[in-house]
């Protein structure tokens, strides 16, 4: 991930360096994002780096926004969606803890199995957004030990059905298992 995008620049200063922003006296460079979250799990504390994280995202989300569709969003907008998203994500997490702790049938996570050493296990999923042409995707390739090798979420356009959706979230999670792991 590109450290100036989301931490260095002056777009991204504004949203870090906002009123009641514990950042806003942090510095401001760091030569890769590696050293930056180091050093931010190193200082802060559970809540804030999830936050952190959502907006991070947001920072990027925006970044692509203006590029991409020329739209640009004030500093402001990216920390009240971040601290919703934060919301809503803990809320959620919170719901189905409660129904996993009260259900007896085994969960998705119980079921998985981690492949045999050398090898890795690529899982995938898509979404489909019918009338919108639109999917979503997500990708984890993980090792024997449960670690994680690789991630990666993308979304596309012009895709119109949910078997065109399975079949280029497939590619691209073979493409993705090559690009890292074709010796």
């Amino acid at each position: 991930m590109n450290v100036h995008a989301i931490w260095v620049c002056t777009a991204a200063a504004d949203v870090w360096g906002g009123e009641n922003s514990i950042f806003s006296k942090w510095r401001r460079h760091f030569s890769d994002f590696q050293l930056l979250w180091t050093e931010l799990v190193t200082i802060l504390n559970k809540e804030s780096i999830e936050l952190t994280s959502f907006v991070m995202y947001h920072l990027w989300a925006r970044r692509n926004a203006f590029i991409f569709q020329n739209q640009f969003s004030q500093p402001v907008t990216v920390t009240t969606r971040a601290q919703s998203e934060l919301s809503l994500f803990r809320e959620f997490n919170t719901a189905n803890r409660s129904r996993a702790e009260g259900s007896t049938t085994s969960s998705l996570l119980g079921t998985w199995k981690p492949p045999n050493q050398p090898f890795v296990k690529v899982n995938f999923d898509a979404a489909f957004i019918e009338g919108n042409d639109r999917m979503g995707m997500g990708i984890i390739i993980r090792d024997h030990a449960r670690s994680l090798k690789a991630c990666l979420h993308a979304s596309r356009d012009h895709i119109h059905s949910v078997f065109q959706a399975e079949g280029v979230a497939l590619h691209r999670a073979m493409v993705l298992g090559l690009e890292k792991f074709d010796r």
